[in-house]
C-alpha cells in the first residue's frame, strides 16, 4: 500500500468514529420512544429492558456506518484543502483519482462489516431469550392467508409459542357464507410437534341465519394448523431481525398462497434492501470523494453540513422508496421492491461516477475557479 493510501486511511479513523458514534447516540433517543410505550402497558422497569435496549443497538450500526464514511470524507478532504495539501498532491503528480481509491478501499470493507452485521449479529442478537422473555409480538391486525381467508391474533410469545385469542374467518362469498374459527388460547406441542387445537371452536354462518358452533374435523385441523405456522412465521420477529433464509421461506410462503400486498411486499423490501444496504458506505464514498474534491470544501464546519445533508438525502430517499414498494398494487405510489430497494444505490453512484469522470478535466478546475470566486476564498 502506498503511502498516501495508509496516510488517509490513517487520518479518516477519528472523523469516521465521531460520525458513527454521533449517530448512534441520536439512535438511542429513538429506541427509548420505541419500548416506553411497552414499558408502560407491561409495567417494567427500566433495567429489566436493558437487554432488549443493548440488542437493538446493532440494528443501527448499518446506518451509522455511512455517517462516519461520509464524515471522514468531507472532514479530512477539507483539512488537506484548508492546508493545500491537495495542491502539493497535484505538484508531485498525484491525480484527484488517486485520492478517491483509499476511501473506496474503506467503503468495500465497511460494506462486508455492514453485512456481516445485518445477515449474522443482529438476528443472533435477537436470540437472546434474556431480552425476548419480556415483550411479546403480534401484529394487532388482519393478516390475508389465503383468498378470501382473514386472520387475526391478539398476541403472540413467540419465546414460549404461545397465542392469545386467535381468529380465523373463511368467507365464501359465491354461497354468502362464513366459517369462523376462535380459539382464546393456542399453544405448541412439542411432543406432537404441532399446535394444540383442543379449544378452538369454528362457527358457521349461512345468510340471514345463526352460528352455529362445531368442532374441528380433520380438514378444518390441517387448514388452521397450516395458517397459524404461516402467521407464526410472519410476525414472530421483526423482519430485520431475520437472516436471509428466513426472509425467502416468507417470501416464498407468501407467493404459494398467491398474496401480493404491503405484508408480503415487506419482507421483499427487507431482503433487497439488506443486500443494498450494505453497499451504503461504498455508496457514499463514490459520491462523497468526487463531491468534495469537486466543492473544494475548506470549513470543517460546511463538512459536518454537507455530511448530514447528503445522508438526509440517502436515507430519506432510501425509507421514501422503500414505503413506495411496500404499498399495496393497487396504490398509484407502489413501485416494484427490487427497485424501490436499490433504486437509491443506482441514483447515488451514478451522479458519483459522474463527478468521478469530471476529476483532472479543465471542466472541473474552471468550475472550481468560478466557485472559488463566488466564495470568495
Amino acid at each position: 500500500m502506498s503511502i498516501l493510501k495508509r496516510y488517509i486511511l490513517k487520518s479518516s479513523i477519528l472523523p469516521f468514529f465521531m460520525g458513527f458514534g454521533g449517530f448512534l447516540l441520536y439512535a438511542n433517543v429513538f429506541i427509548l420512544i420505541d419500548i416506553s410505550s411497552e414499558i408502560v402497558r407491561n409495567d417494567l422497569s427500566f433495567w429489566k429492558l436493558f437487554p432488549y435496549i443493548m440488542q437493538q443497538i446493532p440494528r443501527y450500526i448499518p446506518q451509522a456506518i455511512p455517517v462516519g464514511v461520509l464524515l471522514s470524507i468531507f472532514w479530512l478532504l477539507s483539512k488537506l484543502e484548508s492546508k493545500n495539501e491537495i495542491i502539493a498532491f497535484q505538484v508531485h503528480g498525484i491525480k484527484l483519482k488517486e485520492i478517491v481509491t483509499p476511501f473506496l478501499i474503506l467503503g468495500i470493507i465497511l460494506s462486508l462489516t455492514t453485512y456481516v452485521l445485518k445477515e449474522h449479529v443482529v438476528p443472533e442478537m435477537y436470540r437472546n431469550k434474556n431480552a425476548e422473555v419480556y415483550l411479546s409480538s403480534g401484529l394487532h391486525k388482519f393478516m390475508l392467508s389465503e383468498e378470501n381467508r382473514y386472520m387475526f391474533i391478539k398476541r403472540i410469545y413467540s419465546n414460549r409459542k404461545e397465542l392469545v385469542d386467535v381468529f380465523i374467518y373463511d368467507i365464501d362469498k359465491e354461497n354468502t357464507s362464513m366459517k369462523v374459527y376462535y380459539a382464546p388460547q393456542v399453544l405448541y406441542d412439542e411432543e406432537q410437534s404441532e399446535w394444540d387445537l383442543s379449544g378452538m371452536k369454528v362457527y358457521a354462518s349461512i345468510y340471514d341465519s345463526k352460528m352455529i358452533p362445531h368442532d374441528l374435523n380433520e380438514t378444518d385441523r390441517k387448514l388452521v394448523g397450516d395458517d397459524i405456522d404461516f402467521y407464526f412465521i410472519v410476525t414472530r420477529k421483526k423482519a430485520y431481525n431475520m437472516k436471509s433464509d428466513e426472509l425467502l421461506q416468507i417470501m416464498n410462503e407468501f407467493k404459494r398462497r398467491g398474496i401480493y400486498n404491503t405484508d408480503s411486499f415487506s419482507f421483499d423490501i427487507e431482503f433487497h434492501t439488506r443486500y443494498a444496504q450494505s453497499l451504503g458506505p461504498l455508496v457514499v464514498a463514490i459520491l462523497g470523494v468526487p463531491l468534495s474534491l469537486a466543492l473544494n470544501i475548506k470549513s470543517k464546519a460546511w463538512s459536518v453540513i454537507f455530511t448530514f445533508l447528503l445522508i438526509a438525502l440517502y436515507q430519506g430517499s432510501t425509507q421514501w422508496m422503500a414505503a413506495m414498494g411496500r404499498s399495496d398494487l393497487w396504490s398509484p405510489w407502489h413501485i416494484r421492491p427490487e427497485l424501490a430497494a436499490w433504486g437509491p444505490d443506482l441514483l447515488f453512484s451514478v451522479i458519483g461516477g459522474i463527478f468521478y469522470m469530471l476529476l483532472d478535466t479543465e471542466m472541473l478546475y474552471g468550475f472550481k475557479e468560478k466557485l472559488s470566486r463566488f466564495s470568495g476564498e
